[in-house]
């Protein structure tokens, strides 16, 4: 069933608002969508395949893995190329190669004509919230949703070229936990004669020969590390390109596929010592351009990615559908700023012949990689890829099907996967680790990060092993179809609703992950319920399902980010398609945020609070106590009232004969009793609220009797009072505020500012350059000055609550400098003002 899908104004609002702020100039080919439900996202094009700077005006955009993980991008430009021989056109001219173009850098305008440009999903997408907003990566443009899909996703892109061939693409990607960082490509060329955008067939009963069709593979891996490498590094220069199949001598041979890394870079920006950038050990996160933060000092291993393609299916010939175990019939390389991979043209004969015959149609060449390290020891390479003339941009990996005749109306299905594998985030920091302090060698360390081909090789596997079982994998459980996070004073709220199908899949329970920081930072499990109960004592456990789960242990001025999974039973997992034996766990992907969530105190002076010992004759054995308190002097009319926002009791039983402890109770008033405000009430007000506290009888025992209050905007101990059971109990100290006004309770943290502290200590976790304004009014202006009185910077708080935080940023946009810097507070609501000074060593 296919269920339509539209999106609500709100998201289209959020996502127009991520359009403008973004870093990346846009600059499509045409339309193009993303798919991000698995580990691996990747742009795709109407037009059939994705050019050099296709989306955005970034050559090293797209095909991202791990894609939790900021700048993973691993694609420089693509290309698809269908050639045919002795090819007379409409117009009557014959061409003896007749070639058409979509990339590398061609945009494939009046030769590739879109028709259809579909993305369809199994079932809807959670819908993930943080503080009311849309929390989401990039959004995802949903055509419909098809409950019969196998896969999460399927991308479907129509399109006739120049040659009379109409293009299928159907694009597969699962997001299962072993086979979600590859996607699969159907594509079907069907001889329809159309070979424009209109309706009309303007080549009827021709038939096609010698058809070629053939795909250019740009890899740069990785993003991250481009420009601390080198700049070059970035459009590939120093990637290096490998080969497997039946046609090479090397292992494995059961699987015909192409991969590349990143190689040698002879020019390298590197440390004093022996040292080679292969797996780009982050050694100065400061030459990053800022896509490494300057706390990431470990050496990891910043580019430890294998990616590439991996053959499925190619039809023997239009009327025989049997996998040809003799294509790709080329496999090789082109040199990347080749002339031939720019300003290719359909009515250029001289170089459509060049293109059809010397490489579409080329065989199997030597590997690249071979030709740079004849011996085939890579974690010994010493000559940068760029080898021979004509290749100042590196190399791209290339395949090529064909030849074939397609008559009228007939077809040729062409399926092949391209994923990505290699080091896990944990491993590239251990390795880095190793690296950098000496224990492990250079070439241990290349070695390293060779273990990851070998994971491609398992993914390559797998996506053989899909396609092979009909797409018909274990699947884990569906995740909730909503999932909100909501910063609180105290807490941070989080509530999921079940997805309709919940029981499916052998459901259990679900798990609950979170970070700290920033959204691609590590994710640890938080909490679960149902299913047994995790090893780690430091998860929070309920037995039974749960919806809903408040996050106490937060830090104010901290920001936090989750996701929540469901997960399976092991017995549900068939293990096929080599899937491990396990449980099974929805995608993080449709449910992780990348907004901030964080406490969100009320604005103004601070909870205050305080505990003291309490006669246990006042309280009422197994019986309901009753709290009362009374707003007894406005301080000479300075204060407008106060609120009690906690209120609780701790009994403690100790036996008689040794004093030892035998139980401890803690009461409290339920919170959805509290606060208990006093706020525009005379004096003299009383509110009441009752608890049931258990102190039995026992000659055997005594019992001790501590309470706690938290209060807000007591000034004096005269202020208030407060009874339990009609008699007065003193109220603690500790609730008495030590600030006059609501503007003198306003704090700067940290203060000093110095640059060189412990990050987790002195400065907030993950945000080194963060300076906060705490117990601020809630609409109020804040102005921050030199100590000559120059304004660089202002900010207009206005959400209610009682922080804000500053980046450290003027308004000028310049990193602010070392000085002693005076901050102005200003309540836009009553006028009060305050100024405070701030230091700032940097």
């Amino acid at each position: 069933m296919i269920t339509s899908r539209r999106y609500g104004v709100f998201i289209l609002l959020s996502f127009l608002t991520v359009l403008l702020a973004s870093p990346e100039p846009l600059f499509a080919q045409g339309l193009t969508k993303w798919i991000q439900i698995g580990s691996m996202h990747n742009w795709y094009s109407e037009k059939g395949w994705e050019i050099e700077e296709g989306n955005v005006l970034s050559q090293q955009y797209g095909l991202r893995w791990p894609a939790q993980y900021q700048y993973q991008d691993m694609q420089a430009a693509k290309g698809l190329w269908i050639g045919t021989t002795n090819y007379t056109d409409d117009r009557g001219i014959n061409y003896p190669f007749k070639v058409v173009h979509v990339g590398p850098r061609v945009n494939g305008d009046f030769e590739f004509y879109p028709l259809q440009f579909d993305l369809y999903a199994k079932f809807e997408r959670p819908r993930v919230f943080v503080d009311g907003d849309p929390s989401f990566a990039a959004l995802e443009e949903l055509t419909a949703v098809t409950d019969t899909l196998k896969a999460d996703r399927m991308m479907l892109t129509v399109a006739n070229t120049a040659v009379g061939l109409t293009m299928t693409r159907r694009i597969y990607a699962f997001s299962q936990q072993y086979h979600d960082n590859y996607h699969i490509f159907d594509i079907t060329f069907t001889n329809t004669g159309n070979t424009d955008g209109d309706a009309a067939i303007e080549t009827p009963g021709k038939t096609l020969t010698g058809v070629y069709f053939y795909w250019q593979f740009r890899y740069s891996v990785c993003r991250e590390v481009r420009y601390m490498v080198n700049n070059s590094s970035g459009w590939g220069i120093n990637t290096m390109n490998d080969a497997r199949g039946p046609w090479y001598p090397d292992a494995p041979t059961d699987i015909r596929a192409q991969f590349s890394w990143h190689g040698y870079h002879s020019e390298a920006s590197k440390p004093p010592g022996t040292f080679d950038n292969i797996g780009a050990p982050i050694w100065n996160p400061g030459l990053s351009s800022g896509f490494i933060p300057s706390t990431d000092t470990t050496w990891r291993l910043g580019a430890a990615q294998f990616v590439g393609n991996v053959h499925l299916h190619a039809d023997t010939s239009p009327s025989n559908a049997a996998d040809d175990p003799n294509q790709p019939s080329t496999t090789g390389y082109i040199a990347s700023d080749e002339p031939a991979t720019r300003n290719n043209s359909q009515f250029n004969s001289a170089t459509m012949s060049d293109e059809y015959q010397r490489l579409m149609s080329a065989g199997h060449a030597v590997r690249h990689a071979w030709l740079v390290m004849p011996g085939g020891n890579f974690s010994q390479q010493n000559v940068m890829a760029n080898i021979g003339a004509g290749a100042p941009g590196g190399w791209s990996s290339t395949i090529g099907y064909g030849p074939y005749t397609i008559g009228p109306g007939e077809s040729i299905r062409i399926v092949f996967a391209e994923g990505a594998n290699g080091l896990t985030r944990e491993e590239a920091i251990r390795i880095g680790r190793q690296f950098k302090s000496g224990t492990i060698t250079n070439e241990a360390k290349n070695d390293s990060v060779f273990l990851g081909r070998d994971r491609i090789f398992e993914t390559f596997r797998r996506a053989v092993a899909n396609y092979g079982a009909g797409y018909d994998i274990p699947q884990p459980p569906y995740p909730p179809q909503a999932f909100n996070v909501t910063g609180g004073g105290n807490k941070i709220a989080i509530t999921w609703q079940p997805n309709p199908l919940e029981t499916a899949n052998g459901f259990v329970g679900y798990k609950l992950y979170r970070a700290t920081g920033r959204s691609d930072s590590t994710f640890h499990l938080l909490f679960q319920s149902g299913g047994t109960a995790p090893t780690d004592p430091s998860v929070q456990y309920s037995s039974s399902v749960a919806y809903t789960f408040d996050d106490v242990t937060a830090i104010r001025g901290i920001d936090y980010y989750y996701y929540i999974t469901a997960f399976g039973d092991p017995s549900a997992n068939s293990g096929a398609a080599m899937t491990p034996a396990g449980s099974l766990e929805s995608s993080r992907f449709y449910t992780q945020t990348y907004t901030a969530a964080n406490l969100k105190r009320p604005p103004g002076r601070p909870v205050e609070y305080g505990r003291d010992a309490l006669n246990v004759a006042s309280v009422l054995i197994n019986g309901t106590n009753t709290v009362e308190f009374e707003f007894a002097d406005n301080v000479g009319g300075k204060s407008d009232g106060f609120s009690v926002t906690q209120f609780y009791m701790i009994v403690t039983k100790r036996l008689l004969s040794n004093s030892s402890v035998v139980s401890v109770d803690s009461i409290a008033i339920p919170a959805a009793q509290l606060p208990l405000n006093f706020y525009q009430t005379a004096v003299g007000t009383q509110l009441s609220r009752s608890m049931t506290v258990a102190v039995p009888t026992d000659t055997t025992a005594f019992y001790t009797a501590y309470y706690q209050v938290k209060a807000v905007d007591v000034f004096s101990p005269g202020m208030a009072k407060m009874y339990l059971n009609g008699t007065e109990v003193p109220l603690p100290a500790g609730i008495i505020s030590p600030y006059k006004t609501r503007m003198e309770a306003i704090r700067i943290a940290p203060n000093p500012y110095i640059i060189s502290s412990a990050e987790n200590v002195l400065r907030f976790p993950d945000q080194p350059d963060r300076i906060a304004f705490f117990n601020v009014p809630g609409n109020c202006k804040i102005k921050i000055y030199t100590e000559l009185g120059e304004l660089i910077k202002e900010i207009d708080h206005t959400n209610g609550t009682g922080d804000e935080y500053w980046n450290s940023i003027t308004s000028s946009n310049q990193v602010v400098v070392s000085g002693v810097y005076i901050v102005v507070f200003e309540d836009k609501d009553t006028g009060d003002r305050i100024i405070k000074k701030l230091v700032i060593i940097r």
